[in-house]
């Protein structure tokens, strides 16, 4: 062990003097130590005695209550600055409140360019000067009003009439159930022809087919007068309709033989043939299948590729004859329109 005579130190306690190879130096009287007498304790530290005799606990100059120490040598700044973020001094003062001008409309923040609104005698930012924009107190129908709306009112139907897109309408309005003994009638007209889909903004005017669509018996809801884009596909406009009218369509997971899957036919008379999902408006259009205000659609449920007889009941009396009336037509079409 010669070649070691040089590493570690000797323990500076009275009763000790071994030598530790990784010693520990006291952190007040600066002495080296050995792992038995490292404690203040163990080798009676001079220093530990006057700090401990130095070390008061401090009394907080708010609420005047002592405040206890994690260790008798915490500083008693960080004690006090402690007590105070925690919350546990009660009488701590509270930062008062900016008296500093808001807008008053509830929910904003605003400060800079206020203005007062002459019938409330209210603060409020730009953006919600106006009585209609906040809730005036003193808001009433003035004529000012009645001719901001008025002028409203023209803007938007400029805007209409400008882009050539229709308002929005509400489809419960047109959407009728009937009872049995109401009779079979068209809940719409021509001029309030409606569509279903996204594409109902974008639509052309000369893209435009009008159709007749009656709805499946089960639904008991009148038929309606339509169009639908000459770009659509038949299985695009079968989803379509019956998302509008919110009629169950579970033909993803129907099998073609079911008795439940929906299908888009053509009415013949009183025959119906069911139309290819692929096949689009355009090319029904081109063979003359379908004119504009003149072709019947039927919705309704039964196997793929068969052809069903409507009831004498079910459609209304004074509909007009379909100009593709003739079985011949159909028929010439068959292999390209109806399914297989």
């Amino acid at each position: 062990m010669t070649e070691f005579y040089n590493v570690g130190k000797h323990c500076d306690h009275a009763t000790c003097h071994q030598r530790d190879f990784l010693p520990f130096t006291c952190e007040l009287c600066k002495k080296t130590l050995c792992l038995e007498h490292r404690d203040f304790a163990d080798h009676s530290c001079i220093k530990i005695e006057e700090q401990l005799a130095e070390s008061t606990v401090p009394v907080c100059p708010v609420c005047d209550k002592p405040v206890s120490k994690k260790y008798p040598t915490e500083d008693n700044n960080i004690v006090i600055s402690r007590h105070w973020d925690n919350g546990e001094c009660s009488n701590k003062a509270k930062p008062k409140k900016s008296n500093k001008l808001r807008c008053h409309h509830a929910g904003c923040n605003q400060s800079k360019l206020l203005l007062d609104c002459k019938s409330c005698q209210q603060s409020y930012c730009l953006t919600h000067r106006l009585q209609e924009d906040h809730t005036c107190v003193a808001k009433t129908n003035t004529m000012a009003t009645t001719l901001r709306s008025i002028h409203r009112e023209r803007e938007i139907k400029k805007l209409y009439n400008e882009f050539k897109v229709q308002p929005i309408r509400n489809k419960k309005s047109y959407i009728k159930k009937r009872r049995p003994v109401d009779v079979v009638e068209f809940s719409n007209s021509w001029s309030t022809s409606i569509t279903s889909g996204p594409d109902k903004l974008n639509m052309e005017e000369s893209n435009k087919v009008y159709v007749s669509v009656y709805l499946p018996q089960d639904s008991k809801i009148q038929p309606l007068k339509m169009y639908f884009d000459t770009k659509w596909s038949i299985g695009k406009a079968l989803d379509s309709l019956s998302d509008f009218v919110n009629i169950s369509n579970h033909n993803n997971k129907l099998p073609e033989d079911s008795e439940q899957r929906l299908n888009l036919y053509f009415l013949n008379a009183k025959e119906i043939h069911p139309l290819n999902n692929s096949i689009t408006f355009g090319e029904l259009v081109l063979n003359e299948i379908i004119r504009n205000k003149e072709t019947t659609l039927v919705l309704e449920r039964g196997p793929v590729g068969r052809s069903h007889t409507l009831k004498s009941d079910f459609l209304v009396k004074d509909i007009p004859p379909s100009r593709c009336s003739s079985s011949s037509n159909v028929k010439m079409f068959v292999n390209k329109l109806i399914n297989v």
